[in-house]
């Protein structure tokens, strides 16, 4: 239900945006679209604003190769263990990524900017296997084997976002948007689902979710970099 209303939200909020009222307001509208690593390949609209400043509305979709370039930053500088960042690998993985800033650009057309705004990550996770979460919540206590049990995590991360970059014009209609910055993870609710039942699913998913929830909010940063192609209207 909350990522049904949030849906809704954007639209709502782009529509508004883009309704006979607000073009008094919007000086301009772009198309993105691009890559973020490690959060999401996707397409977001841009409003033009007074005084150079901007909002942006994306979608975005998570995918594993690009989720795996920061959890392995994450691992590699000790916000979290390597068998913490495979499951965590898996839960980021597959899933939607809504995304609404507001930034201010330095000057019109090419220049440096700085945003920030808030990101929702939700709607999937990947397969993960009964090792994979034993080796993660370690030294807590063995699972029982079941060998044809099919097992998927996910997650829900509402995120803060700041980032700068710069952008070249190409041409007329035509730019070119690099930028770099942070996600921090605000609050996560972590899941697991299982394909049939299972012996040590309650506990399994207390674990999960106390180890997990607890990283995500109060270990974790995301380093992020983009690269965005943009079309003016």
């Amino acid at each position: 239900m909350r990522f049904q209303t949030l849906i809704l939200l954007l639209l709502f909020f782009s529509f508004g945006l883009s309704a006979p009222k607000a073009h008094a307001f919007v000086n301009g509208f772009e198309l993105e679209a691009g890559i973020e690593v490690p959060t999401q390949i996707g397409a977001r609209a841009k409003f033009k604003l007074p005084g150079h400043w901007y909002a942006t509305a994306g979608l975005g979709y998570s995918l594993n190769f690009l989720v795996g370039v920061g959890t392995a930053l994450a691992s590699g500088f000790g916000m979290v263990y390597s068998e913490e960042a495979t499951l965590m690998n898996d839960a980021l993985s597959n899933n939607f990524y809504i995304d609404l800033r507001g930034g201010y650009s330095f000057s019109e057309n090419q220049g440096f900017f700085l945003e920030g705004g808030y990101s929702l990550l939700t709607g999937g996770g990947s397969a993960t296997t009964i090792q994979t979460i034993d080796n993660a919540v370690r030294p807590l206590s063995a699972y029982a084997l079941a060998t044809d049990l099919s097992i998927n995590a996910g997650v829900t991360l509402h995120n803060l976002q700041l980032m700068g970059g710069y952008k070249w014009s190409l041409s007329e209609n035509w730019g070119l948007v690099l930028s770099a910055g942070l996600v921090k993870p605000l609050s996560a609710s972590s899941t697991l689902s299982f394909s049939r039942y299972y012996i040590d699913q309650n506990r399994m998913e207390q674990d999960v979710k106390n180890l997990m929830n607890n990283l995500y909010v109060n270990q974790l940063f995301l380093i992020s970099a983009g690269a965005w192609v943009s079309w003016k209207m």
